[in-house]
């Protein structure tokens, strides 16, 4: 489709873009009776009426709204909560992102890349060994061009784990470091070597949910002037009505599709519209790719259909 101008309606964007199967999965339902046969499905979006009683559920435990001093207490604790679940968990709660090079190709080829909410690794081992491997391989097919991964995130503990982590160790590519992005210019350790315009690619994987929308705003302000012309700014994030959303009980709600989980971290769910507005009309960049990614799980003992939604962004900065 056209690419939408800057100034186009979110809905005009939304209804441009579309949906399409996910670049890690081939398993489409064209048989509704069928649904129990497997565990999973691609691109599998739920009927209008099950969409409309999720979207009831939704709103009527979402007008049960936290109240707003323990919403507060929640901003202010927020780095410390992050660290409290790295602590806990360590590096095993988050699934490694195999399918980071399918979904992103833009990665093959970017020497330069920023990962905002690195946590305790999910995506920077592997990029180093992609990037390992390629170089083993002289360059064959399915590596990538990685020179140098600049890896942030806002809790001190979850940086330690992957300053620490084997790959790490290992690979100097890797420079980790802590950056609270919404609310912190960029550390002056780090500095010198991010130059504004210095970056092929930023990375924002299921980071930008754990803020309020207007730190999402402030975050995206710092981030777009490191982007060279044409760089990328890669997205993938919880959709509205997914699993996590429908999941959460009454009184959990802080804003508009802003929750509280009960280990005090944040999560926003997020439309299309929501992500024009962010990279398109607020930062200035190009969409080149926005949609959303749908999958089904299914419980075929209990026979319960369980929706997974994401959405995914590639906004690109101005050409000069």
């Amino acid at each position: 489709p056209t690419t939408p101008s800057p100034a186009a309606q979110p809905e005009a964007v939304a209804a441009a873009c579309g949906s399409r199967p996910s670049g890690f999965g081939g398993r489409f339902l064209t048989d509704e009776s069928r649904v129990f046969e497997q565990n999973a499905w691609d691109n599998a979006a739920c009927s209008p009426a099950e969409e409309a009683a999720l979207a009831a559920s939704v709103e009527a435990k979402a007008a049960k709204k936290m109240p707003a001093d323990e919403a507060q207490k929640l901003d202010e604790e927020a780095a410390s909560n992050w660290d409290k679940f790295y602590s806990l968990h360590r590096d095993r709660f988050f699934k490694d992102r195999h399918w980071l090079l399918t979904e992103f190709d833009e990665l093959r080829t970017a020497g330069r890349v920023l990962e905002v909410g690195c946590g305790a690794g999910n995506s920077a081992p592997l990029l180093q060994a992609a990037a390992a491997s390629a170089e083993d391989a002289a360059g064959a097919s399915g590596g990538c061009g990685l020179q140098r991964l600049f890896a942030c995130d806002f809790s001190p503990r979850a940086v330690q784990l992957l300053a620490e982590s084997p790959e790490c160790q290992r690979d100097d590519r890797c420079v980790p470091f802590v950056w609270d992005v919404a609310n912190e210019e960029l550390p002056a350790s780090v500095a010198p070597q991010v130059q504004p315009g210095s970056l092929d690619a930023v990375l924002l994987v299921f980071v930008l949910s754990a803020m309020p929308p207007a730190q999402m705003s402030a975050a995206v302000s710092r981030l777009t002037p490191l982007l060279r012309s044409g760089g990328s700014l890669l997205f993938r994030d919880y959709g509205r009505l997914d699993l996590a959303q429908t999941r959460l009980s009454a009184g959990r709600c802080i804003a508009d599709h802003l929750y509280a989980r009960g280990d005090g971290t944040r999560v926003y769910f997020f439309s299309e519209p929501d992500c024009h507005r962010l990279f398109g009309e607020e930062a200035g960049l190009v969409r080149r790719q926005l949609l959303t990614d749908r999958r089904l799980i299914v419980n075929r003992a209990r026979q319960l259909k369980m929706f997974r939604v994401w959405v995914q962004a590639k906004y690109a900065k101005p050409e000069d």
